[in-house]
């Protein structure tokens, strides 16, 4: 398979998976909207469905970008086309730097919503009687997703107003400050999958060890089902983290093609993918989630059979 044939077939299964991020995310977040009493647990939860939300159109947004400029530095290398791509904030550039920076937003916030609702679940069996500052939680999840944006506009803004207006890609300031950049993404996810996985942990072993009148059954399924999510979201970005090591070893963004094209494969697919499947953990462990996608699965049935209906006639 040539390399324009696999970019199309890439291309394709992140389109799919936008769509089944939207599908599922949209479902899962109209029914926690609904609650009548809504808990920490369930605005955490609200939180990250946007947040997967914003991955799955994101990436899909970033990737249509980067395989665009995969074709036209291909058709220039062979002797086609201006190869004018990234060399204005206007257009295209400016449309690159919104979108990778609310991906790479969107990726981090996931991983701050996961561990701050693992460590929750962890604190209910800890100390039970200790009651959590919704507000403050909240308000500390919008906080660092604005500081998070901010900081990856400034980062996409250098890259190419500096970058590829100046004539110092290589200096000492440049490579630093991307040295620095992509460390604490690495250092961040790595934070969040050692907290997230160990309060993951100690919930669920404390959960066998609780006398059954006291861990009810409502109880013993969320904690399952946030250790589940736990599990798929370690798993999805431990992947992103081995390829996105030699971003952080490079010392520019042209590093080797294959290399470079195989960190935006794995980064823009598989954590899409981990923003699909979480819905879907939803509704295989909540019975009152479960129920509401019955009820509207049968309700669209019904509207359809009624079309078809009035069709014939």
């Amino acid at each position: 398979m040539v390399q324009g044939e696999l970019n199309v077939f890439i291309f394709a299964i992140s389109i799919i998976l936008a769509l089944l991020g939207i599908l599922f995310n949209g479902t899962s977040l109209s029914f926690f909207l609904t609650l009548t009493k809504q808990g920490l647990g369930d605005w955490l939860l609200i939180c990250l469905n946007c947040v997967d939300l914003a991955v799955c159109l994101t990436a899909t947004l970033s990737l249509g970008y980067y395989i665009k400029f995969d074709n036209d530095s291909t058709s220039f290398e062979n002797g086609h086309g201006d190869n004018d791509t990234e060399t204005s904030i206007t257009g295209e550039g400016m449309y690159n730097m919104i979108a990778w920076s609310l991906f790479r937003t969107a990726l981090i916030l996931s991983g701050y919503v996961t561990m701050v609702l693992s460590v929750a679940r962890m604190i209910s069996f800890v100390a039970p009687f200790y009651k959590i500052n919704k507000q403050v939680v909240l308000l500390s999840v919008l906080g660092y997703g604005v500081c998070k944006l901010v900081l990856e506009l400034i980062y996409r803004y250098y890259r190419f107003v500096i970058i590829h207006e100046d004539n110092y890609k290589h200096s000492n300031e440049t490579i630093h400050f991307f040295s620095f950049t992509r460390l604490s993404v690495v250092v961040e996810l790595s934070v969040f999958i050692s907290v997230a996985s160990i309060s993951s942990l100690v919930s669920v072993v404390m959960l066998q060890r609780s006398p059954t009148d006291r861990a009810d059954t409502v109880k013993r399924r969320a904690t399952i089902t946030v250790a589940i999510i736990t599990v798929l979201f370690c798993v999805f970005n431990v992947a992103f983290l081995i390829v996105f090591k030699d971003q952080v070893l490079d010392t520019a963004e042209d590093g080797p093609a294959s290399r470079y094209h195989t960190y935006f494969i794995v980064s823009l697919i598989t954590i899409p993918l981990n923003s699909v499947l979480n819905p879907v953990v939803y509704v295989v462990r909540k019975n009152d989630l479960r129920q509401y996608v019955q009820n509207g699965v049968q309700r669209v049935r019904l509207r359809c059979g009624r079309v078809l209906r009035l069709g014939v006639r």
